[in-house]
């Protein structure tokens, strides 16, 4: 573009583009923002209150070309000026203080629903030895247990090797003979199977009992364990119970 030398003396001043951060305390007439995705609220209120009369946002939706640059995986295909900007007001990019910042490890690493994770990571660590001993002697044969142990389905299937327990049904019993009911001589995964049939043998096992038992849970969630456990795990799996109840209660209390 090419301007009138008398009109660039009088109503242009020579700028340059600059962050948000080095903008701030910077006034001018007219100010022009580029916002992409990640831009933080912060730098776009410094941003777009640098403008004495107008302040514009331009924002960019486009995505790179796949032959030069590859998409990064949070892009969405579908977003628009207003999704982006909504994005970016709930981006914030501010320091928090040392208050705030313990009072958000205390929620992600005290909340209910960890301590819940490590608890039953706990369990799983400290009974692993006994399930693998009913995988072994429940009548598959020694290529057959091998592969459920070494299976992606082991740690469901031990998972419901506990929630039978605390539903009155000794595994040590039930799984033999779950496992000799039909072979598994084809399936592709032996453990995903026992899971399979264990799991609907609790379920009907319980529906057709004549009195309601009470499973025996612990906290309302996690199966119960009867399992003599070494001291030391026994102790870890205590202390985060004991946090999570305490967390329970004070959830209801601050609720009331």
């Amino acid at each position: 573009m090419t301007l009138p030398v008398a009109y660039a003396a009088e109503h242009l001043d020579l700028g340059y583009a600059v962050t948000a951060h080095r903008a701030q305390g910077v006034t001018a007439d007219t100010c022009h923002v580029l916002v992409t995705p990640t831009t933080t609220r912060e730098n776009l209120y410094v941003a777009m209150t640098r403008g004495r009369s107008r302040n514009q946002a331009y924002v960019a939706v486009d995505r790179p070309d796949p032959a030069h640059d590859a998409p990064h995986p949070s892009d969405n295909p579908d977003a628009t000026a207003q999704t982006v900007l909504a994005g970016v007001l709930a981006n914030t990019g501010a320091e928090l203080s040392a208050h705030q910042m313990a009072h958000a490890e205390a929620e992600q690493w005290g909340n209910t629903a960890q301590l819940r994770a490590e608890v039953e990571t706990l369990i799983a660590a400290a009974q692993h030895d006994r399930w693998t001993a009913v995988v072994e002697t429940c009548g598959l044969t020694d290529g057959q247990a091998a592969q459920a142990l070494d299976s992606d389905a082991f740690g469901p299937l031990c998972a419901q090797l506990r929630r039978a327990e605390a539903s009155g049904i000794q595994p040590e019993d039930a799984l033999p003979k779950l496992a000799a009911a039909r072979s598994v001589d084809t399936a592709a995964d032996v453990a995903s199977v026992l899971h399979g049939r264990l799991a609907r043998h609790i379920d009907n096992t319980t529906a057709s009992r004549p009195v309601a038992t009470t499973p025996r849970y612990t906290l309302g969630l996690i199966p119960h364990t009867s399992d003599q456990l070494e001291p030391a795990m026994a102790h870890a799996i205590q202390e985060r119970l004991d946090a999570e109840s305490s967390t329970s209660l004070c959830g209801t209390s601050q609720k009331a």
